[in-house]
């Protein structure tokens, strides 16, 4: 379906012509200016005409010929509502005034800007919902609503760290990009979100010198966290030589016959981060496994501990592979210890002991030590995550003051 209205005069709005069932979208044509106070109305009626279903929405603004920063606000704040009410949308703008205004805005962060309508009816079409409107896949339309979710609250965030940086460093107002790389580079450089970077930089105190000087020190910097337990000399790989430790001190504290470390990775998926007393076959196997079938897969799903005094004889195993790989590597219980980020209760690595005798179920004791362990690697993972944060902000400053 297709809706033109003129955007400066909303007495002229009228819907249209094409409501085939083969369209993938409603697309809506505004003609005119995006400016001045009707703009008000022109949303309100905007939105009325795209109805509350679910069909996806296309805004082709390539026939208006101004858009001031309040038209830029009412495209966004038409994203928004859109994406709230689980609606893809996309915005035409041919290579011209307005696609240089929506880019200089950053609009291109917030929504997919396409040079035609039927570059963007193409991006949309094939995918199908059940329900009024087109059938979309459901996991790629949820795929697509998300990231437009945290590109919108992402967003803000990072324009007020570019405002600051700009400010503080005395940034030409001309050079809108200087201030996006010094997170960029930062981020880069440190190898975390740039988003992280930015609310870093924003919550920081201001440096007391701009000439060069180092800008985080004393309680500024904390200091490491003491672990309890034995750490070896890791060449950089700090965090693999700290979960080695840690699996080590389960080996010994549960008198276990191995223990692992599993790292969750960005993509929820774990990797074997460290390990002892496991044969090679059984490393191999499980290099870049998740154990999605057994007992790690129920540790991220409720954070609890999970015991398995028979892994032949427990529903967390029965028929799966992990199953008989766990058994051909001669161990027959374990046990799996959430360690869970202190801020937020997630799970950042799952540690486990295996024997390999039937039948061992940890006793009081034992479980206290391995929460315990659990805990100081988890301080330890959250110091190394703000410190590298704290690092990154460093080099942000480090950059604009040519230090």
């Amino acid at each position: 379906m297709t809706v033109r209205c003129r955007a400066d005069d909303v007495r002229h709005l009228r819907s249209a012509v094409d409501s085939s069932a083969s369209a993938p979208a409603r697309v809506v044509v505004l003609v005119g200016d995006l400016a001045g106070p009707e703009l008000a109305q022109v949303e309100a009626r905007l939105l009325e005409l795209v109805g509350h279903d679910r069909w996806p929405v296309v805004l082709d603004l390539s026939r208006v010929s101004l858009l001031s920063a309040a038209g830029v606000r009412m495209v966004l704040r038409i994203a928004r509502t859109l994406a709230g009410s689980g609606r893809a949308n996309r915005v035409v703008a041919a290579d011209g005034v307005v696609r240089r205004v929506l880019r200089a805005a950053r609009a291109d962060d917030v929504v997919e800007i396409d040079n035609t309508v039927e570059a963007a009816e193409d991006a949309l079409r094939g995918r199908r919902v059940v329900g009024d409107g087109p059938d979309v896949p459901t996991e790629q339309l949820a795929e697509d609503i998300a990231d437009l979710r945290t590109k919108l609250a992402v967003r803000p965030l990072v324009a007020q760290a570019l405002g600051l940086l700009q400010e503080r460093y005395r940034l030409p107002d001309a050079d809108a990009d200087a201030a996006q790389a010094l997170l960029r580079d930062a981020s880069q450089a440190l190898n975390v979100r740039l988003v992280e970077v930015a609310a870093t930089v924003l919550k920081l105190p201001r440096p007391t010198s701009a000439n060069g000087s180092r800008w985080l020190t004393g309680s500024l910097r904390p200091r490491q966290p003491d672990l309890g337990f034995a750490v070896r000399r890791h060449h950089g790989r700090a965090t693999e030589a700290v979960l080695d430790g840690a699996a080590q001190r389960c080996l010994s504290a549960a008198e276990a016959d191995a223990a692992d470390a599993w790292l969750v990775q960005p993509d929820a998926m774990l990797r074997m981060a460290a390990h002892t007393g496991l044969p090679r076959v059984y490393v191999d196997h499980f290099e870049r496994a998740a154990l999605a079938e057994a007992a790690c897969a129920v540790v991220l799903r409720t954070r609890q501990r999970v015991v398995v005094p028979d892994v032949g004889d427990d529903p967390i195993f029965a028929g799966t592979l992990t199953e008989g790989i766990v058994l051909a590597a001669g161990f027959h219980a374990l046990q799996s210890t959430p360690v869970r980020d202190p801020d937020d209760g997630r799970v950042l690595v799952v540690l486990s002991t295996l024997h390999h005798t039937i039948g061992h179920t940890p006793a009081a004791v034992e479980c206290a030590t391995l929460d315990h362990i659990a805990g100081a690697t988890a301080r330890w993972l959250r110091w190394q995550h703000d410190d590298t944060l704290l690092a990154a902000a460093e080099h942000c400053h480090s950059l604009a003051t040519g230090g």
